[in-house]
């Protein structure tokens, strides 16, 4: 759907398939203005005498730290009649990958149906008495996370049903300036081709999936957030952070996991069950000091590596002592997620030997498994990411 929106401050972004409303400067403390924020000081229309679904998690929250459902919900107008669980929950209490069923929100009293489950997509008698969805998820800026491509399957079947929806968007934690191969390909959950470290607002990817994947079908409107811009990581927002999840508790968390959590698939712990989830890796038997050593002498910028010894209180390697590296962000504007964390694999490759096994994966572990050096993996990325990059630069909303 094309649809031509002008209110008359700031800049007009027009954008084929889909609406973005007009980018400002934030007003509020110096801070960012959120979508939640930005729709209820300019767009509250979208939702007046509207029935509203609302996905959603814990860390939707607006500006001044209240979360987006209890905030719609106390709105005097605002009819809000459902909410959309992605994984962890509405609250964010459930540990990841554990399904959840549909129940009642006890703070609001409103039915919380499951997207996380045995249902991926809102069923059509969930939809049947909305007039409109709105998505309101934070994520995390890379592959990995569930949440955005949930959104994908919202879009997908409010299609289906004819029902429009407003992505209210949010920061991407890593800025959207730096973007890092390889590009993923689509299985299962994870929907759609997209680079491992990406770049983009969850508002952009819905714009470029509702025009590339499913022709422009969804009837779909972005309130953009006031105050962003591309060079920003989470630091520059004046915005608190509320962990998406609960292995996920800092903003740097959120830049290691765009590289580590590529070590889920070695015999490492990546440090679930310790304090410093993917700020800590380490193996069973392995020398931390001599991992750190090797880390220390490639002078990777905007990192350092510390030796740690560690003992996982839950999940790989629970009760057993490891060793290995604390990663240290030195300069996060200058950190790079990926290229970091293909070092790191080759380190414990180099100094562990047959203790380090990365037990699935695509082309990278086979190269980092061979020896090939680091730069010659990352060379391998540039053709399919230069041309998913082409795509994407149609759909970015902000500078």
């Amino acid at each position: 759907m094309l649809r031509e929106i002008g209110f008359g401050i700031g800049l007009v972004v027009l954008l084929v398939l889909g609406t973005a409303f007009p980018v400002g400067a934030a007003e509020v403390d110096g801070k960012v203005l959120l979508g939640i924020d930005v729709l209820l000081r300019d767009y509250l229309h979208l939702v007046q005498g509207k029935r509203v679904g609302l996905v959603t998690h814990a860390a939707a929250v607006d500006s001044q730290l209240r979360n987006t459902a209890d905030v719609l919900h106390a709105h005097p107008e605002v009819d809000l009649r459902a909410l959309f669980a992605p994984e962890h929950g509405i609250r964010g209490s459930e540990a990841h990958g554990v399904h959840i069923a549909t129940y009642t929100d006890p703070i609001t009293g409103i039915p919380v149906y499951s997207l996380y489950g045995s249902n991926r997509k809102p069923t059509p008698e969930s939809l049947r008495d909305l007039d409109v969805l709105l998505v309101d998820l934070q994520g995390v800026g890379s592959y990995w996370y569930t949440y955005k491509f949930t959104m994908s399957y919202v879009l997908e079947a409010a299609i289906e049903a004819d029902l429009p929806v407003v992505i209210l968007d949010r920061p991407n934690p890593l800025g959207g300036a730096i973007v890092e191969g390889p590009v993923m390909s689509p299985y299962s959950l994870w929907r759609h081709p997209i680079a491992l470290r990406h770049g983009m607002t969850y508002g952009e990817l819905a714009l470029m999936w509702n025009a590339e994947h499913f022709d422009g079908k969804a009837d779909l409107t972005v309130v953009p957030m006031d105050g962003w811009r591309r060079d920003m990581l989470w630091s520059d927002t004046g915005l608190q952070w509320v962990l998406p999840s609960p292995n996920i508790p800092t903003a740097e968390t959120a830049l290691l996991y765009a590289g580590t959590a590529l070590f889920e698939n070695t015999n490492l712990s990546v440090g679930r069950g310790t304090t410093l989830p993917f700020h800590w890796l380490g193996g069973a038997g392995i020398r931390a000091e001599d991992v750190a050593a090797e880390l220390n002498r490639r002078e990777l910028p905007g990192v350092a590596f510390r030796p740690a010894y560690f003992k996982p209180l839950a999940d790989k390697l629970a009760g057993v002592e490891v060793g290995g590296v604390q990663i240290h962000v030195l300069d996060p504007h200058n950190y790079r997620s990926v290229e970091v964390a293909l070092h790191v694999a080759d380190a414990f490759r180099r100094v562990a030997g047959s203790r380090f096994a990365w037990n699935s994966g695509g082309p990278s572990r086979t190269y980092v498994m061979a020896g090939v050096p680091i730069d010659m993996i990352l060379d391998t990325y540039e053709p399919e990411l230069s041309q998913w990059m082409a795509v994407r630069e149609k759909y970015l909303i902000y500078e």
